[in-house]
């Protein structure tokens, strides 16, 4: 008789979603996730997709070289089977001893996956790094699933509102996470 198997086995974890900083070189893949971003939610976004769609190459370079610096701002790109499926920017804003969480977006066939928190972790880290007192952002009223991924996150409503920039009948709520140094 052959021996019983009885060794015990590894549970098998859910792999993490890969999130990795912007490089220098990805202007192009920085403008055709962002403008992705702006077709799929148009209102959860500062800046309207004609605006972005013109911009000249010039202009992509420079954020993303400002993103992959990683010094007023930092980029991360979120990667799935080795395609992009989300970004993130960091913007420090030293006078508020704060870091601005900016430009959150996942695309559609990557949601629900864990790839919005992972993002946000490593907006959270940078800010940390950065010796920054908390991380701020701005939501759209409506948008359900970003809300819910901040509160999960341990962001909280400030209380401030304004209205939307381009969408002046929406509004944004200000949440902050304070990081408590």
């Amino acid at each position: 008789a052959a021996p019983l198997d009885i060794a015990p086995r590894r549970p098998t974890l859910p792999r993490m979603p890969d999130v990795r900083p912007m490089r220098a070189s990805e202007a192009a893949t920085l403008k055709r996730v962002r403008l992705a971003a702006l077709r799929d939610s148009p209102a959860f976004f500062g800046r309207p997709f004609a605006e972005e769609a013109a911009f000249e190459d010039a202009v992509w370079e420079k954020r993303v070289a400002s993103n992959a610096a990683g010094s007023e701002t930092a980029g991360f790109f979120a990667e799935r089977a080795g395609a992009v499926v989300g970004l993130v920017v960091g913007v420090d804003a030293p006078d508020r001893d704060a870091v601005a969480l900016n430009a959150l977006w996942v695309a559609p066939e990557a949601r629900g996956l864990g790839f919005g928190a992972a993002l946000v972790d490593a907006v959270v880290r940078w800010a940390r790094e950065r010796g920054r007192a908390s991380v701020e952002l701005w939501v759209t009223e409506g948008n359900a699933g970003a809300s819910a991924l901040y509160h999960r996150a341990g962001f909280r409503p400030t209380g401030r509102v304004l209205p939307h920039e381009h969408m002046p009948a929406l509004r944004e709520h200000e949440q902050r996470l304070p990081l408590g140094r």
